[in-house]
């Protein structure tokens, strides 16, 4: 039986090295937007069906989530309110993304992997920001975006590195307190932390793109080893 590997754009190509695993790639979805049935992506319900499909039962299904919160939504939400708390952002996101889970998958055999650590350095970051996919299916307007961004000061790359860590702590956190022993959260992050620099590894630090490919062949080794 084959297992499933669910995420955003951080996962493409990755399921090529995981032992018979397909992908369902949901581009530039949000960890946050899964629980919900009317989001513009649609993609809780794709989900659902593709798992749901009774043609096929997949052994090991492999979420892949958060980057897009973490890269984009999180900035979203601090153009609206520069004093935002961290923690008033993950914790929504966090809830969100565990309760579909648990609530759909909690009888099948789930891993829900790290967020990865940020690739886009300071000089980069405004630019990044204005992807046109993500936005609009945040429903933002990218001259509004735009405008604020020239208007607010941004967290640094070290300050950024920091909050995907926390998200990691959290996220980690709240899926053991679920209890569930078909639901595990997996660790695919660490590996490329420079603790010295503070950020993320120079062989994986793409500097212009929040994709960075060149961590798969590890990350796939640390999923097949949890297989």
């Amino acid at each position: 039986m084959p297992n499933l590997l669910i995420g955003d754009s951080h996962c493409r190509w990755l399921n090529a090295n995981i032992n018979n695993c397909e992908e369902l790639l949901c581009g530039a979805g949000s960890a946050k937007g899964l629980n919900n049935k009317n989001s513009i992506s649609n993609y809780h319900n794709i989900i659902l069906e593709k798992i749901r499909d009774p043609n096929i039962y997949y052994e090991t299904l492999i979420f892949m989530f958060g980057g897009v919160d973490m890269d984009f939504c999180y900035f979203h939400k601090l153009l609206q309110n520069p004093e935002l708390n961290l923690y008033e952002f993950i914790d929504p996101v966090i809830n969100n993304y565990v309760n579909f889970i648990v609530e759909n998958f909690s009888h099948k055999k789930v891993i829900v992997l790290s967020v990865g650590l940020p690739t886009l350095d300071d000089e980069h970051l405004k630019q990044g920001l204005l992807n046109e996919h993500i936005n609009s299916l945040e429903n933002k307007n990218i001259e509004t975006i735009k405008n604020s961004l020239d208007n607010i000061s941004l967290p640094d790359i070290y300050k950024r590195t920091y909050n995907t860590i926390i998200m990691n702590f959290h996220l980690k956190d709240i899926i053991e307190k679920k209890n569930n022993p078909n639901i595990r959260f997996l660790d695919i992050t660490s590996f490329s932390y420079d603790e010295e620099k503070g950020r993320i590894k120079d062989e994986f630090f793409t500097s212009f793109d929040h994709h960075n490919y060149d961590r798969n062949d590890m990350i796939s080794k640390i999923i097949n080893a949890s297989l």
